[in-house]
């Protein structure tokens, strides 16, 4: 190597090491509204006052770092006071992106936390206590791309009430248009549409690591979508509240959600989501402790949802479905589900009225209905492979009431259909833990054929075809579980996944850890208190636990282990 060459070369990693932890711009603009020094932007100590000085006078490649503090959108060094003008907003901007998040008085990137510097930016510009004043909407992006950046932020106190526009995206406004929006919270805004966030005419805005929270509406109380597809990724709604889809409001829309939680949130048609023709992706999704009068967690009209790995838990329900409500025309498909303790008066899980939801590898369990459908109320053509209903409760189909086509699943008190079976699952516990205890009876007794391909590709191979190759817990979904050499894949959402006969744990080798619960459970047999079914390992299964066990334990002693 030449001397020039390498001099080239050491230059290049000098300044790939010097090169800062934030994304590259040509120029930084600061505001802090606690600096005192010329209010030109040109350092933090010379920061400007107000978030909209730094916007007016950012050249295009711009980031503009924000100190934690309170920011209006009507207040400007024009107007130091402010306007009180309800249509002011601070509006994003192509190849411009706001950071904030940073200590009062500044610092260099490593000191952001917009946890602990919170940076907000607040529609309050008129009395204090009276939201009637409030600007509409505090953050808006018009025809922008994915170069228009809003990160570290608190957007709140927006007041979309009034004529359109100006009654959606109380906190946020997009209209066709792709910001990329990063670790904010959406709080306390509220609207005719879109509380926190209202996205209009094909918006699809990247939203990643963000929480909606305390937001109010018509429709939509966290966000409202209208003929737009945006991509929400680990992101929550909490305790917002709506007429229509408390959480999240879906008009003609396909939104993406991956790694997103919806809990407390409330509505009448809803709780937690509102469909309305709309093909949401969701994803690794929890809805826990959301309430409707119909669809405590999801509300589903002429709507085509996919729902992979997604987990419903205490929901509720006065009228229909305390889990999932499918009305007219809704094919929703469900994959990898688990659906617990969620109530309604009928359909305490999922009720279906003239819809047609496809179920695999679904596990129901502890639902409870007042009158019909403890499990799931179907007066349509629901099919369900590979599920496991059991442990619901109603007075009348406790665990699914009228018409379903179900096959090699477990229902409890049976079901007509191929391959059913009626045994008690024996999960690890029913209360906390939906794996299978090892040679118990949904274990091998699925069908292959009917796992559904893998839309979300799952195992990130790119191969959405191949059948779905994991389950919820993201173990592999085809495994031979009962090791006579066949593999077929489980009833219920997870599959038996103990990596040796004898790893108890579940840690996928054979130690003295799963010694001591094999030990806890030494002669006793079912029925006995300190009777543990996952250490009946004997083959056939006899529900006891002595030397049979013992043995084939002996057998596989440190398999998988280091040790």
């Amino acid at each position: 190597m030449n001397t020039s060459l390498r001099l080239r070369l050491t230059l290049l990693l000098v300044f790939l090491c010097l090169t800062p932890a934030y994304p590259l711009w040509a120029a930084v603009i600061y505001v802090d509204a606690s600096a005192t020094g010329a209010n030109n932007g040109s350092s933090w100590a010379d920061a400007f006052n107000y978030l909209l000085d730094a916007i007016y006078s950012a050249p295009p490649g711009t980031s503009i770092w924000v100190a934690q503090g309170a920011y209006r959108p009507d207040m400007d060094s024009v107007n130091p006071d402010g306007t009180d003008d309800r249509t002011s907003t601070f509006l994003l901007i192509d190849n411009i992106a706001l950071y904030g998040g940073f200590p009062s008085g500044g610092g260099l990137w490593d000191s952001r936390d917009p946890n602990t510097y919170k940076t907000i930016l607040t529609g309050n510009i008129g009395f204090p206590d009276d939201n009637s004043d409030n600007s509409y909407q505090v953050v808006n992006a018009l025809s922008t791309n994915s170069t228009a950046i809003l990160d570290g932020f608190t957007i709140t106190a927006g007041n979309a009430d009034g004529d359109t526009p100006f009654d959606s995206g109380g906190g946020m406004y997009n209209y066709y248009s792709y910001p990329t929006i990063t670790n904010c919270t959406f709080a306390g805004s509220s609207a005719d549409y879109g509380g926190g966030m209202g996205n209009y005419y094909f918006s699809e805005p990247n939203i990643v690591n963000c929480t909606f929270t305390g937001n109010s509406a018509y429709d939509g109380g966290g966000m409202y979508n209208e003929s737009s597809i945006p991509i929400l990724t680990n992101c929550t709604f909490i305790g917002n509240s709506a007429y229509d889809g408390g959480g999240m409001f879906n008009d003609v829309s396909d939104p993406t959600l991956t790694n997103c939680i919806f809990t407390g949130n409330s509505a009448d048609y809803g709780g937690g989501m509102e469909n309305i023709e709309s093909r949401p992706m969701l994803t690794n999704c929890t809805f826990t402790d959301n309430s409707a009068v119909q669809g405590g967690g999801i509300y589903n009209y002429e709507s085509i949802p996919t729902v992979i790995n997604c987990t419903f838990i205490d929901n509720s329900a006065v009228d229909y479905g305390g889990g999932m409500y499918n009305w007219f025309h809704s094919s929703p498909k469900l994959i990898n589900c688990t659906f617990i303790g969620n109530s309604a008066n009928d359909g305490g899980g999922m009720y279906t009225y003239s819809s047609n939801p496809t179920v695999a590898n679904c596990t129901f369990t502890d639902n409870s209905a007042d009158q019909y459908g403890g499990g799931m109320f179907s007066d349509s053509s629901t099919t369900l492979t590979n599920c496991i209903l059991w442990g619901n409760t109603a007075p009348t189909g406790a665990q699914i009431y009228d018409t379903a086509t179900v096959t090699f699943s477990d229902i409890q008190g049976g079901c007509a259909g191929t391959g059913n079976i009626n045994a008690d699952p024996l999960f690890v516990d029913a209360n906390d833990n939906l794996l299978l205890s090892p040679g118990l009876p949904c274990i091998d007794k699925g069908n292959n054929t009917d796992v559904p391909p893998d839309i979300a590709d799952l195992d990130g191979d790119s191969d959405t075809t191949e059948p779905t190759p994991l389950d919820l817990d993201y173990r592999p979904r085809f495994l031979d579980g009962d090791f006579n050499d066949t593999v077929i894949v489980d009833m219920g959402a997870f599959e038996f996944s103990f990596a040796y006969f004898g790893d108890f744990d579940n840690q996928c080798d054979v130690d003295f850890q799963d010694f001591a619960i094999l030990a806890l459970a030494w002669l006793t047999e079912q029925g006995q208190t300190d009777y543990n079914p996952i250490c009946d390992i004997s083959s056939p299964v006899d529900y006891k636990i002595d030397m049979f066990d013992l043995k084939v334990f002996c057998e596989n002693w440190l398999q998988g282990s280091s040790e």
